[in-house]
C-alpha cells in the first residue's frame, strides 16, 4: 500500500511538473558487485520567482527498503528531494526535502554520480536528505552566501518526532578557492540510546569545512574536514582528498582517499568506526558525443571491506530532449 502511494504520488507530481520542466531525466544504473538502481530527476520554473526539483529513487536490489522507510528521517527512501525555491533577488527561500547544509564535497552532486567504495564512511553512514526549510542570501560582490536552515533530524525515526537540526552555512567563490563551511546542531531522543552518558547531552554537532580548488574546466581538488562532537560521549574526525580530471572528451578519472578516526565513542549515534581508511581510483568512459552513457571501472581499498572492484554503467535518459528534437 506504501508503495502504491507513492507511485501515485510521484505520477501525479511528475504530469504536473512535465509541461513546465527544463530538465526531466530517468537514469538507471547497474553495477558489479551486483547492484541496480533507477531514478527520476525533474526541475522547471514556475513563473518568474518559483523554481523546483525533484529527485525519486524508484528500484534497487532491496526495493522494500525504499518503500517502508517513506516516513523515516535516518535511512534512505524512494523520495531523495523534493522542494520548491522561491527567489527574490538575491534572497532565496527553499521548502520541502532538501539536502542538509554540508561543506562536504562528497555530496555534490548527488548519489547517481558517487561509488559507496570510493566514499567515506561519514558518507556511508549519515542520510542528509531531510524535510525542512531553508533561507539563503548571497552577496554578489563578495561572491559569498550565507544559508540557515531548520530541519528533520537524521537521528530521529519519524520527522520532528523528537527534535530537529538547526544548521548553518557560509560559501563562496575566490578564483579558484571555493571554501564552504557549515555547522550542524542536531537534536535526538537520548532514550533510544543505552549508554548512560549520552543523557547529559541531547544534541550532536557537526562541524565540515569543504575546500574545493578549481584549477581548470577540466580539473578540480577538494579536501574536505568533518568534525562530529557529541559532549562528553563521542567526537570524531574526517578527512577526505579527492580529485576529478576530465583527462579527453571521452575520459575521466576520479581520484578519492580518506581518514576517519573516533575518541571516547561510549555511544557512536552514526554507526561509525573507531578508526578506518581508503584509497581508490574510478575511471570513467564517455563513449557516446554526449555525456548521457557512462561506463566506469575501478578499486578501493578500505578497511574491513571485502569488495575491492566495481565495475558499471549509468545511462541518462533526458526525456525533455527527446520531445524537443
Amino acid at each position: 500500500m506504501k508503495r502504491l502511494s507513492a507511485i501515485i504520488i510521484a505520477a501525479t507530481l511528475a504530469a504536473c511538473a512535465f509541461a513546465s520542466a527544463q530538465d526531466f531525466s530517468i537514469v538507471g544504473r547497474l553495477d558489479y558487485p551486483f547492484d541496480y538502481n533507477i531514478y527520476t530527476f525533474f526541475e522547471g520554473e514556475i513563473g518568474e520567482h518559483v523554481s523546483y526539483s525533484f529527485s525519486n529513487h524508484w528500484l534497487t536490489k532491496d526495493p522494500k527498503r525504499l518503500y517502508e522507510n517513506t516516513w523515516r528521517s535516518y535511512d534512505i527512501n524512494w523520495c531523495d528531494w523534493a522542494n520548491f525555491t522561491f527567489t527574490f533577488g538575491n534572497l532565496a527561500i527553499t521548502a520541502g526535502k532538501d539536502i542538509l547544509l554540508t561543506g562536504s564535497n562528497e555530496e555534490v552532486p548527488n548519489d547517481v554520480d558517487n561509488y559507496a567504495m570510493l566514499c567515506s564512511e561519514f558518507w556511508n553512514c549519515y542520510q542528509v536528505y531531510q524535510w525542512g526549510g531553508k533561507i539563503a542570501y548571497t552577496f554578489p560582490a563578495i561572491n559569498t552566501t550565507f544559508e540557515a536552515q531548520l530541519s528533520s533530524s537524521p537521528l530521529d525515526e519519524k520527522p520532528f518526532s523528537y527534535g530537529g537540526t538547526l544548521s548553518f552555512g557560509i560559501s563562496g567563490e575566490y578564483g579558484i578557492y571555493s571554501p564552504y563551511l557549515t555547522a550542524n546542531f542536531i537534536k535526538y531522543d537520548t532514550s533510544v540510546f543505552d549508554a548512560e552518558s549520552v543523557a547529559v547531552s541531547d544534541k550532536y554537532c557537526i562541524f565540515t569545512l569543504g575546500n574545493l580548488f578549481t584549477v581548470n574546466d577540466d580539473l578540480s581538488i577538494f579536501l574536505d574536514y568533518t568534525f562530529c562532537h557529541n559532549k562528553p560521549v563521542s567526537n570524531t574526525h574526517h578527512f577526505v582528498l579527492g580529485s576529478d580530471w576530465r583527462i579527453l572528451d571521452h575520459l575521466a578519472l576520479k581520484v578519492k582517499g580518506g581518514y576517519e578516526f573516533g575518541d571516547n565513542l561510549v555511544e557512536n549515534l552514526l554507526g561509525l568506526p573507531d578508526k578506518s581508511w581508503f584509497a581508490g581510483a574510478m575511471l570513467q568512459i564517455y563513449p557516446l558525443k554526449t555525456d548521457d552513457l557512462r561506463v566506469h571501472v575501478g578499486g578501493c581499498y578500505r578497511t574491513d571491506y571485502d569488495e575491492y572492484i566495481n565495475v558499471g554503467i549509468t545511462y541518462n535518459f533526458n526525456i525533455t530532449d527527446l520531445f524537443r528534437k
